[in-house]
C-alpha cells in the first residue's frame, strides 16, 4: 500500500470479487435458472476448465515454471476456452435457446475463473515469488518500485482482475461459438429419424 498506485492495485482486484459474489448468490435465484440445465452444465464445465487453470498456475510455480513458456499457456487457455464453448453446446442442444447456451458457457468461465483466482491468491499468500527473482522481470524494472516483494503481490492482484475480467468476456465468445455449432451440425437424433432410403 505504500508503494505508489498499490492503493489501485487492492481496490482493482476487490471490486471484481464483490461483484463475482453477488453474481453468484443473485444468478441462482432467477426464474430463468430453475430448470437446472444452464447452470448444472455451466458449473460443470466451469470446474474442469478451473482444474486446466489451477494445473496450470502449479506448473508456473512448482514445475520449473512450465507454466511460464507462452505455448503450454497458450494451450491450457484454448483447452479452457474450447470447454465454455462445449457448455454453449450442450445446452443448446438440450433447450434449443441461443441465450441459455451463452449464459452456460459464460457462467462456466466465471466459475473457472474464480476457482484460477482463488488458487492464485492461495499461492501469493503462501508461495510469494522470491525478491531477486522478481527483480529480474522487465516489469519491475519498468516499475519504478523499489520493493520487489510488494511488487510480487501487485502482479497478483492485477492478475486477479485480468482473469475476472477476461472470463466472462471469452466464455461469451466461445459460448456463441458452441452455440452457432448446434444450431449449424446436424444432430444425431435428427439423422436417426431421417430416411434413407427415400425413393423419388
Amino acid at each position: 500500500m505504500k508503494m505508489s498506485g498499490g492503493f489501485v492495485y487492492v481496490v482493482e482486484a476487490t471490486l471484481p470479487l464483490l461483484a463475482y459474489g453477488l453474481i453468484f448468490y443473485r444468478v441462482p435465484t432467477l426464474r430463468v435458472m430453475q430448470g437446472g440445465t444452464v447452470l448444472q452444465v455451466g458449473t460443470t464445465v466451469g470446474i474442469i476448465g478451473g482444474t486446466l487453470q489451477i494445473i496450470q498456475l502449479a506448473l508456473e510455480n512448482f514445475g520449473r515454471r512450465i507454466g511460464e513458456n507462452s505455448s503450454v499457456t497458450l494451450a491450457f487457455m484454448l483447452s479452457a476456452f474450447l470447454i465454455w464453448g462445449a457448455a454453449g453446446f450442450r445446452v443448446t442442444r438440450k433447450t434449443d435457446e441461443f441465450k441459455m447456451g451463452v449464459i452456460a458457457s459464460c457462467w462456466g468461465a466465471m466459475v473457472s475463473v474464480l476457482m484460477a483466482v482463488t488458487f492464485g491468491l492461495a499461492l501469493m499468500t503462501a508461495n510469494i515469488p522470491s525478491p531477486a527473482y522478481v527483480a529480474t522481470w522487465n516489469e519491475f524494472k519498468q516499475s519504478g518500485w523499489s520493493n520487489a516483494h510488494a511488487f510480487a503481490i501487485a502482479n497478483s492482484l492485477e492478475a486477479v482482475l485480468g482473469h475476472l475480467v477476461i472470463g466472462p468476456v471469452a466464455g461469451t465468445l466461445f459460448g456463441i461459438l458452441g452455440v452457432v455449432a448446434a444450431k449449424l451440425l446436424p444432430d444425431r437424433r435428427t439423422l436417426r429419424h431421417f430416411p434413407s432410403n427415400v425413393k423419388n
